[in-house]
């Protein structure tokens, strides 16, 4: 019985020997291109419209849902813009190609439409909202939003799509 726990205590020592070599390591492996540097992560821009009690909920889900494709979210840390113009000039200074818009279904009612708008004007190559449009469907794709992240979405082609976007 003892040969039988050798192969078992063999790999357990493995694991535990690769375990410790990454121990305390915080970057992650895989794609480290984008269009904002030689080196640096992949970044997309959040849109967070509102304060952060409005947008913390779509863009905690979207930042999450990049986490998984190696992208970092960059722009919903704190309050989310006040108004279109704000959030476009944000997204100027980020650098990065694609604009995720995050709030609230109210707040979506009022600004998504000229925020997507304001984007894409700014260069946004492509503009995503994170949730459903419901009634808003056509007023947000006359505006320009290329796609609509929410529950239910086939995760796998969305983010291969937004590598393709980002260049990775």
């Amino acid at each position: 019985m003892a040969g039988a726990s050798e192969p078992q205590g063999a790999a357990t020592d493995t694991l535990l020997r690769a375990e410790s070599s990454t121990a305390g390591s915080t970057s992650c492996s895989g794609p480290v291109s984008s269009g904002v540097g030689a080196g640096d992560q992949p970044t997309v821009f959040l849109a967070a419209l509102g304060d952060l009690a409005t947008h913390t909920a779509r863009s905690t889900w979207i930042t999450n849902l990049l986490a998984v494709a190696g992208v970092v979210a960059a722009g919903a840390e704190a309050d989310g813009s006040m108004s279109p113009a704000e959030a476009q000039a944000r997204f100027a200074e980020s650098g990065s190609p694609v604009a995720v818009v995050c709030s609230s279904d109210g707040v979506y009612a009022e600004q998504a439409a000229a925020t997507a708008t304001a984007l894409k004007e700014a260069g946004a190559v492509k503009v995503v909202l994170a949730g459903a449009p419901g009634d808003l469907r056509d007023e947000l794709d006359r505006a320009g939003v290329d796609e609509y992240w929410h529950v239910g979405i086939d995760v796998l082609d969305a983010l291969q799509r937004l590598h393709g976007d980002l260049g990775i």
